[in-house]
Formats: structure tokens, sequence, C-alpha cells
């Protein structure tokens, strides 16, 4: 039991009069319980962490570490703006609908926002759906791939295209 619930369950308790609680320590090869608490943008990541199991007592809580590089790398991997926002849309009605836990559901809408943001930046928009049916697309979809691949790699490098060409020309 928390420690700070331990209050609330004594006072529960003494309403009754054949019942009563007691504080006992445990012993030193008994294993102490372990819940953790995080802040709700953390919350939903706390599944992967009881999925590779809790810390020791003693311990830092790993899911606030474990909670940005998940849902980065969940985007790095899916990658495509397209279905990134099929997911949002997808992951907002279910969370409406479901009742009970929704922590899988808010934590697969972060890393969906994140899939975006991947996509977006490496002109993945539904893999190649759009040219399979509209196959005049293909040129285009090369040519514009290539400008926003050059202008991502800029952006992430801090860098303007302008600048560096500038600097590539003297």
């Amino acid at each position: 039991m928390k420690e700070k619930d331990y209050p609330a369950l004594e006072n529960i308790v003494s309403s009754f009069t054949a019942s009563a609680v007691s504080r006992i320590k445990p012993s030193e090869d008994e294993e102490i319980p372990v819940e953790i608490e995080n802040k709700p943008i953390v919350k939903p990541f706390e599944l992967i962490t009881r999925l590779y199991g809790m810390p020791q007592h003693l311990n830092v809580d790993p899911t606030v570490f474990l909670a940005p590089f998940f849902a980065v790398f969940f985007g790095m991997c899916l990658a495509d703006a397209g279905y990134g926002l099929m997911m949002i849309v997808i992951s907002i009605f279910l969370l409406r609908k479901i009742q009970g836990d929704k922590k899988l559901l808010l934590m697969l809408t972060i890393c969906a926002a994140t899939t975006v943001l991947v996509g977006a930046l490496t002109g993945g928009w539904f893999g190649d759906a759009f040219e399979q049916f509209i196959p005049s697309l293909q040129p285009l979809r090369e040519k514009r791939l290539g400008q926003h691949l050059s202008a991502a790699a800029y952006r992430i490098a801090g860098l303007s295209a302008q600048r560096t060409c500038h600097c590539l020309r003297t």
C-alpha cells in the first residue's frame, strides 16, 4: 500500500468495531512492492516499463527517460505521416468510445504524433499508394522527395539552403 494512502485506510477501518489495521515492517528477505507514479504525459508509457519489469524500490523509475525515446523511435520506425494521421483519428475515436484504462491508446496517440512529424520531414505519405492508383504522380514525387529531403537535412543541421549554396560557391 502507498504510504500516502495509509491514513485514509486507518480512517475507514476505525469506523468498524471488529477490525484493526497495523503497520508491519517487511522482513529482510521479503521483496518490497513497488508502485510508480508519473506526470500525465508520461503515465501512458508506464505500460512499457511494466512490460520489461518494475524497478527495485531504491532505483529510479526509468519511465521518464524511456518515454521520449520510445515515442521518437516509434515515429522513426513507421515514418509515414498519412498512417500517423490515421492512427491519431482512430485513437481519438477509440478514446471516446472505450471505457476503462486508456493508457495504451494515449501512448499510441503520442507515438502517432511523432510518426506524423517524422513522416512529414521525410516525405512519407501513405507509402507509394498514390503512385499505385495514379501512376502519373511518380515523376512528381521523385522530384519533390529529393528537394524535400535536402531541405529537411539542412533544417536538421541548422543551416539554410541559401547559406549553404553561398558557402559552396566561394
